[in-house]
């Protein structure tokens, strides 16, 4: 599948979930991702994945890896992943990333009850080690979906926020030429303003994704499922996108 998603011209595979640490053949999807050219991206909440599992996909040629944030602080993040120690967990995956001399980014999902600790969560980023920064608005579906009334920052939070990472980017673009920034539109509702971040991603850099997800019977608050075999399709039964989809520079 990797090999034929290459031919279509896509050039990044993204390893995601649900959270891909609870496969057990994530190794082995690495190296056959890697085997097809494809440079390969860990989206991971850090929980699940040790630094052995770490050394065998970077033995297995892994190229990123991104770990998710939930607050600056233990007792909240914790709090909010509704996992004690997840904090603790993230931050020794981030120094063993770093230590291997990965590219890391950090994810800080943000919503009302931590949208106000912006800069502590970037401070906490750049102290971690991260060469690439994304503040994106938690997405909303699964138990978020279930919570969002608890989880939906108001209008002048969001305000404020927008106004917060504009003055971020320019302070550590000035400070670092290393630092990358990935703010991404969210849309909140369409009473309330539509980004947390600043700006959309980038198109000024386009490129097709292969995005390998754990089931959605993985996924907390949803339904099973199932998905079509890919085994039995030729790539040329697979139709070439005219336009690849946007991507963040990444």
């Amino acid at each position: 599948m990797f090999h034929e998603a290459a031919e279509l011209g896509v050039l990044q595979v993204h390893l995601s979930g649900g959270e891909p640490g609870a496969r057990r053949d994530l190794v082995d999807i690495t190296a056959g991702a890697h085997a097809a050219g494809l440079y390969t991206n860990l989206i991971t909440s850090a929980v699940g994945i040790t630094d052995k599992t770490l050394g065998a996909l970077a033995e297995a040629g892994l190229d990123h890896v991104q770990i998710s944030i939930q607050d600056s602080g233990a007792q909240s993040a914790d709090r909010i992943a509704g996992y004690e120690g997840a904090f603790a967990k993230k931050r020794a995956l981030a120094a063993e990333v770093v230590r291997r001399k990965l590219p890391l980014t950090v994810n800080a999902v943000v919503h009302r009850a931590n949208i106000d600790r912006i800069v502590d969560m970037v401070d906490l980023a750049r102290a971690l080690g991260a060469s690439r920064i994304e503040i994106a608005h938690v997405q909303y579906y699964g138990w978020a979906l279930k919570n969002r009334a608890a989880l939906m920052p108001s209008r002048e939070q969001v305000e404020r926020a927008a106004t917060t990472v504009a003055e971020l980017r320019a302070r550590h673009h000035a400070a670092s030429s290393s630092m990358r920034w990935c703010p991404t539109t969210t849309h909140v509702i369409q009473s309330r303003a539509s980004a947390v971040g600043v700006g959309a991603p980038s198109t000024s850099r386009r490129r097709a994704r292969c995005c390998p997800v754990t089931p959605p019977n993985r996924l907390p608050g949803l339904n099973s499922g199932t998905c079509a075999s890919v085994r039995s399709r030729t790539s040329g039964r697979i139709p070439r996108p005219s336009t690849p989809s946007a991507a963040p520079n990444g």
